[in-house]
C-alpha cells in the first residue's frame, strides 16, 4: 500500500537517505539534515511510504495563492517503475485543482518528463540555464489541466 505522510524536520534523515539513493544530475540532493529540515519546514512535503517503508518524498511551495511550484518527487531507485511516483504525484495534483498556476523545472533529458506529461504537464519552451547553480539546465513545465 503507497500513502502520503506529512513530513516533518524530524523526517530529515530519512529526506537525506533517499535523495542521496535519487541523485544525478536531473536533481538537486540535500546531504545536510540541518538544511533538509529547513526544506521541509519551508515547504509542503509528504514522505512516501510503500507498506510502511519510505521509499521517496514529494514537496510543492505555494509562493502565491494563485501558484503552487513541484520542487521534488524523488523515489528510491529501488522502488522506481511501480507507479509510486505517479501516485504521489496524483495525490499532490489532486489537492492543487483549485490553484490555478502549478508548475515546476525539471533537466531537459530528465526520463520523469513522461510522468509529468502523464499527469498534464506540458513544456513551455523556456529553458534556465546553470539552474540552482548546479551548472545545469532546466526546462519548465506547467500543469494544464483539463
Amino acid at each position: 500500500m503507497i500513502r502520503l505522510v506529512p513530513a516533518t524536520p524530524e523526517d530529515a534523515g530519512d529526506y537525506v537517505r533517499i535523495g542521496a539513493r535519487t541523485s544525478s544530475r536531473f536533481n538537486r540532493v540535500i546531504t545536510d539534515p540541518a538544511a533538509a529540515a529547513q526544506e521541509i519546514e519551508a515547504s509542503t512535503t509528504y514522505m512516501i511510504e510503500v507498506d510502511g517503508q519510505r521509499v521517496g518524498y514529494i514537496s510543492y511551495r505555494r509562493p502565491a495563492s494563485d501558484h503552487a511550484y513541484i520542487d521534488e518527487v524523488q523515489v528510491d531507485p529501488d522502488f522506481q517503475g511501480r507507479g509510486i511516483g505517479s501516485f504521489a504525484l496524483g495525490a499532490v495534483l489532486d489537492q492543487l485543482q483549485a490553484v490555478p498556476l502549478v508548475d515546476l523545472h525539471t533537466h531537459p533529458e530528465n526520463p520523469a518528463q513522461n510522468l509529468y506529461r502523464r499527469h498534464g504537464f506540458q513544456a513551455t519552451g523556456e529553458l534556465v540555464e546553470n539552474y540552482d547553480g548546479t551548472g545545469e539546465p532546466r526546462v519548465r513545465m506547467v500543469w494544464a489541466k483539463s
